[in-house]
This record gives C-alpha cells, structure tokens and sequence, in this order.
C-alpha cells in the first residue's frame, strides 16, 4: 500500500492466486466491482485516506474500505489474514 499526499494505492507487487479470506475479499471488492484482483505493476486508487495510529495498530479508512494493520516488534504490518505488508509514504 502506498500513501501520497492524502490518498491511498494499492500496488500489486506480484501477481497472487485468488485467496479468500476476509481481508482479500474487502480489497478486491475495492478495488473491482467484480472481485477480480490486481496483477503485477497494476495500482488502484483506494481515495482519500484518514490513517491513525492505536496501541499496536495502524488504522486505513477510506471510502472504500477500513484495513487494521498489527505492527509487530520489528516493525513490520499485518492484517488479521496472516498477510505482511509493506506501507511506503511517497512524498
């Protein structure tokens, strides 16, 4: 997920099989009316994003969806899925 200015992206790193658990289903259903999910080099814009910051947790609202990240003692971000994330601020 990338964060310019106040807007949020979802960059597809790599292509990925279809998974469904709960996390995925709410950013295909974002990002395609039909489910259909991202291939490599493709971004969707997710609008404008209000992010917070709570106890452990990195919260992303936009219009389209709301992602609670865990942030783990390393640093890094999960989502409820198992699945590690990488956020960038691109300014």
């Amino acid at each position: 997920m990338r964060f310019e200015k106040n807007k949020a992206y979802l960059v597809a790193m790599t292509s990925v099989a279809k998974v469904d658990t709960a996390t995925a289903k709410q950013f295909r259903q974002a990002i395609d009316e039909k489910g259909n999910m991202l291939t490599a080099g493709q971004k969707a814009d997710l609008g404008r994003a209000e992010v917070s910051k709570q106890k452990g947790k990195l919260i992303v609202k936009t219009k389209k969806l709301t992602v609670n990240f865990t942030i783990k003692r390393d640093g890094s971000y999960y989502t409820a899925d198992g699945t590690m994330w990488l956020l960038a601020k691109q300014d």
